[in-house]
């Protein structure tokens, strides 16, 4: 996993609905920890293997969302569900602006979303994902594609936890501890393509599937010059 970055000091003051003053952030951390249930690796040699986590590793790691690049929602009318990602069909294109564990590529698919208040039956939950992808040109015209991308998302009815969304902003505070928090997904992958766009060879690289445990998101400031 790659080292997250230092974001630049641009605070943003966000009021949230039963708080007497607004929480000011510049970034929000979301440290999570968990378990893998489902490991494949497809590479064939030492070169191609990116070292996916064996079943039953434990997983854990942090992705930073930089309040200073994130997208804004693309659905500003929902009061109760916020998406921040690039495209309603999630088209790639966005600078990064979630960190942690993709390395930053020319395209970035990050997203986060949030639902408050009974939101389609699954009452409130929390997603986020961090994916970059390159698209490296070949002399004979081809191409060929490398991406890789964490994601995971929890729900409060389905997991059994409480109320812990406030509003649909970027800017949460929270805690969770359990046996299954929610699902995530690890995914790696290098395809090459001829001139026409058919495949040339097999997909490379891995997936990986984790049981969430515990989740914290916690906003943050920089520090004082």
């Amino acid at each position: 996993m790659k080292c997250l970055l230092v974001v630049a000091c641009a605070s943003l003051s966000i009021a949230r609905s039963g708080l007497a003053t607004p929480i000011v952030a510049d970034f929000v951390d979301v440290q999570y920890s968990g378990t893998i249930t489902f490991s494949n690796n497809t590479a064939t040699t030492a070169h191609d293997c990116f070292c996916l986590f064996p079943l039953g590793d434990p997983i854990s790691g942090t992705l930073r969302i930089d309040l200073r690049k994130a997208v804004p929602d693309i659905y500003p009318t929902e009061p109760d569900f916020g998406a921040y990602r690039f495209q309603p069909d999630g088209a790639l294109g966005s600078p990064s602006w979630v960190s942690g564990f993709a390395h930053e590529r020319q395209l970035s698919g990050d997203s986060v979303h949030v639902a408050d208040n009974n939101f389609s039956g699954v009452g409130d939950f929390f997603s986020i994902g961090d994916f970059e992808q390159d698209t490296l040109r070949d002399p004979n015209g081809g191409r060929t594609v490398i991406s890789e991308s964490l994601g995971f998302t929890t729900y409060s009815f389905i997991n059994h936890v409480p109320d812990f969304i406030t509003g649909d902003g970027l800017v949460q505070d929270f805690a969770l501890r359990g046996d299954n928090l929610g699902i995530g997904d690890i995914q790696i992958a290098r395809q090459s393509y001829d001139n026409d766009g058919n495949t040339i060879g097999g997909l490379i690289g891995g997936v990986a599937q984790f049981v969430v445990k515990s989740l914290t998101v916690r906003p943050g400031t920089c520090p004082a010059p």
